[in-house]
Parts: structure tokens; C-alpha cells; sequence
């Protein structure tokens, strides 16, 4: 029997119309929606009657609940818990559709209400903040959620403070940008731009094996992208190649822009070994200025450039002077 045809039990049937209860809860049994318990109204007291029902749902069994205000208007109220099993979700979730057209559509029921854990279950009117946000959030899609986060990103930019990335994410490749990573499989090209446009990933710029430099001339003065580049180089004399994924992120590039491609970088590496590309090095944080061979020599194989710093370190303002230190045995020179 398909879900379109489930039926009333005559029970529940009697109980809806006579009008007398607070409340029916409601299951499906034998592809039937049956009456499991009926709440008795107390009149003026709709909190204290619906924290009555409330109390017998349980965090991994879905209903129904139909409630009937004080002023006689009937609401459909669907608790199908997050935690509850996957069968019983899908059936009570595509079942609701049908349970309202056999009770007469929303001219009985005017008021629909869905609920996917405990914390969510309360009346509209007591619906905490919390349970309204997330409602909010869970009807929003993943670009709108990354606009509210861009906004306050902004502001954080603006205050001078430090930008970190939202939770993963992952965007579909147009077939021009999936031509462009079997180019680069395959060795025909050597540097592939790729950068996200409208929820996908899109092919930005693509060349054969260059130098750093010529990478840098391909790069975008002012939107971020993501930067495959089969590096060439002599390694202690030796001809060596290294496959590196670099994230560029100008600072002239727009805040939304910066969050989009931050937080769907970590998706886009994780999936590259599958799709046949093995990365050497994971470059962030790099300015175009410093794309050169001896900048990469030291982020590929960590170069200490503190050991030279400190060697070449400029003495201290007045230059250095000898000092003479006694002690009960004799004197030391000192280099202060």
C-alpha cells in the first residue's frame, strides 16, 4: 500500500471530530494512522496540557500530535527526531502530507509545526531563541549561511582582528575545470588555476611547466584561488619535481569571497588523491611577490631561515662594546 492510501482509524477519526481533547497523539500502525493517546483539555491551561504531552515523547520515536487551542483551532505538530531510526524518519516525514489531507487539509488544521529533537518541542508562543534559530538555519542553504558569516567577518576584518574559516565545504567542478585537472594528470600542463563561481568550482587559468614567476603572472590581482603547479626544480644538483596545491588569497579580495574559498579548501585537497592527484606540499598564507624558487626551496623542504637571520642579525644601536666583569679569580671579557 503506498503512503498516499494510509487511512484513519476509525478511532482517531471519532476523536478529531468530537472536538473535546487537548490533544491526540498519533503513530502508524499496519499503514494506518492510529490514536495512541488522547490529553484531555483544562481550559486556560494550554501550557500546562501540552507540557503533559511533551513529557511522554521519547528522543528516538516519532508522532504526530494534533493540538486543539483553547480557542478551538487545531494544529498538526510532527516530531520526527534526528536521533530516531532511519526508516521510521523517512515514513513519518512523508507520511505527514497525507495524515493532514485526510483530516480535512489546512482549512481543519491551519497551523503546522515540525520538530527534529526534544529541545525543539514547545508551543509557538514559548519557542525559545534558540529552537527559532534553528529552525532559521536549517531552512537556509549553505551559500545564505556563508553571506550571514561574511557579514560578520567584515567586521572582524575591519577591527583588524584575524579571519578564520567556517566549517567544510565541497562544491561540484564545471567540465572545463575537470578537463583542466585530467590535463594535469596527465602532464600536459603544469599550473591550473581553479576558483569557486556560483557553487562550483571553475578552471581560471591553465599552462604548461613554468617557473615560478610565470605562475605568479597567471594569478588573479584580487579574488582568491586554488593553485596546482608541478614545480621543476635542481634540488643539490639533482633534477626534482613536486606537485604543490597552493591557496592564494589577496588581500584586495572581497570578505565572502576569502570565507568561500577558505572553507572549501580543506574539501578541495582531501579530494585530489581521487581523482589522481598526489600533493607533494599544502601552501597557504604565501604572497604572490614571494612565488619564487628559493621561497619554495624553503617551504618544501623547511630550510632554517631563522639559523641565517640570526647570523646576519644587525648589531644593536651604538654598535657592541667590551665590558669588563671581575670575579674573586680574575677578570672575563664579555661581548654585551
Amino acid at each position: 500500500m503506498s503512503l498516499a492510501a494510509f487511512p484513519l482509524a476509525p478511532a482517531l477519526t471519532e476523536a478529531f471530530n468530537a472536538k473535546v481533547a487537548r490533544a491526540l497523539k498519533v503513530g502508524i500502525a499496519s499503514e494506518t494512522f492510529v490514536l495512541e493517546q488522547q490529553f484531555p483539555a483544562n481550559a486556560g491551561a494550554e501550557a500546562a496540557d501540552f507540557a503533559a504531552i511533551k513529557a511522554t515523547l521519547t528522543a528516538t520515536q516519532p508522532c504526530y500530535v494534533l493540538f486543539r487551542s483553547d480557542a478551538g483551532e487545531w494544529a498538526l505538530m510532527a516530531y520526527v527526531p534526528d536521533d530516531g531510526p532511519v526508516k521510521q524518519k523517512m515514513l513519518y516525514s512523508s507520511a505527514k502530507a497525507t495524515l493532514l489531507r485526510e483530516l480535512g487539509g489546512s482549512e481543519q488544521l491551519p497551523k503546522e509545526v515540525h520538530w527534529s529533537s526534544l529541545d525543539e518541542v514547545a508551543l509557538a508562543e514559548e519557542q525559545s531563541a534558540t529552537a527559532r534559530a534553528a529552525e532559521l538555519e536549517s531552512a537556509m542553504t549553505a551559500v545564505e549561511k556563508l553571506k550571514i558569516e561574511g557579514a560578520r567577518l567584515e567586521a572582524i576584518e575591519a577591527a583588524g582582528e584575524k579571519m578564520s574559516s567556517v566549517v567544510g565545504l565541497s562544491f561540484p567542478m564545471t567540465e572545463p575545470a575537470k578537463a583542466g585537472l585530467s590535463a594535469f594528470v596527465a602532464g600536459t600542463t603544469g599550473v591550473l588555476l581553479l576558483a569557486i563561481d556560483k557553487e562550483t568550482i571553475v578552471c581560471k587559468a591553465s599552462a604548461p611547466a613554468g617557473t615560478p614567476q610565470d605562475v605568479a603572472a597567471l594569478l588573479p590581482a584580487a579574488e582568491p584561488c586554488y593553485c596546482l603547479y608541478r614545480w621543476k626544480h635542481d634540488r643539490e644538483g639533482v633534477s626534482a619535481t613536486a606537485v604543490l596545491f597552493a591557496y592564494f588569497c589577496p588581500d584586495e579580495a572581497p570578505v565572502r569571497l576569502k570565507m568561500l574559498h577558505a572553507s572549501t579548501k580543506g574539501a578541495m585537497l582531501q579530494s585530489l588523491p581521487s581523482l589522481g592527484v598526489e600533493v607533494t606540499k599544502s601552501i597557504e598564507g604565501l604572497e604572490v611577490s614571494e612565488l619564487t624558487d628559493a621561497e619554495l626551496m624553503t617551504l618544501v623542504y623547511g630550510t632554517q631561515r631563522e639559523v641565517a637571520a640570526t647570523i646576519t642579525k644587525a648589531a644593536p644601536k651604538g654598535g657592541r662594546r667590551l665590558i669588563k666583569k671581575k670575579s674573586s679569580e680574575d677578570t672575563a671579557v664579555d661581548l654585551e
